[in-house]
């Protein structure tokens, strides 16, 4: 139940992040454009740290992954609220984006982790083809995240899976 506190916690965090930018550079006297350059700073950090969140999973485990994109995000958060230069409040735009980008995927996969297989709803099932996708044996499974609302399919998908394990070992 914590993790799915968390991980709400940390998306409205990110809308909150949204919302108030214009609002807080409006008071800061930026224009438009300024809080854009802004804006694509955070948007360039959050997709430059999922394309390398293949490589950071594969060295380090979800959990600690999460807490280092929960720390990153925390602290550029706290100290955005103190900035009124527009390139130091990018620099940290950047790394709030660095720790949001990582946190979401994160999040899902620690959802994934900790939820008990016979509650995961189909939403929480396509964590897992994901995971599968990111994996090297990912063009071999056949697996659908809808067939996890189906019980009879979802046995026979994880027979598939585990077919898939045996052949690629």
């Amino acid at each position: 139940r914590s993790v799915y506190v968390f991980s709400t916690l940390f998306i409205l965090a990110w809308d909150i992040f949204i919302v108030m930018l214009p609002l807080y550079g409006s008071a800061l006297g930026f224009s438009a454009a300024q809080m854009g350059m802004v804006m694509t700073a955070y948007s360039v950090a959050s997709f430059a740290v999922r394309v390398a969140a293949r490589s950071l999973s594969r060295h380090y485990s979800v959990w600690q992954l999460m807490y280092l994109a929960v720390a990153i995000a925390s602290v550029s958060t706290m100290v955005f609220g103190f900035t009124s230069n527009l390139y130091i409040m990018m620099a940290v735009a950047f790394f709030m984006g660095l720790g949001q980008g990582l946190g979401a995927p994160m999040m899902s996969a620690a959802v994934y982790e900790v939820a008990p297989a016979e509650r995961r709803p189909p939403v929480v099932a396509a964590v897992d083809r994901v995971r599968a996708a990111w994996s090297r044996r990912s063009t071999r499974c056949r697996w659908r995240p809808c067939r996890a609302a189906r019980p009879a399919a979802r046995r026979a998908a994880a027979s598939s899976n585990a077919r898939c394990r045996r052949t690629a070992s």
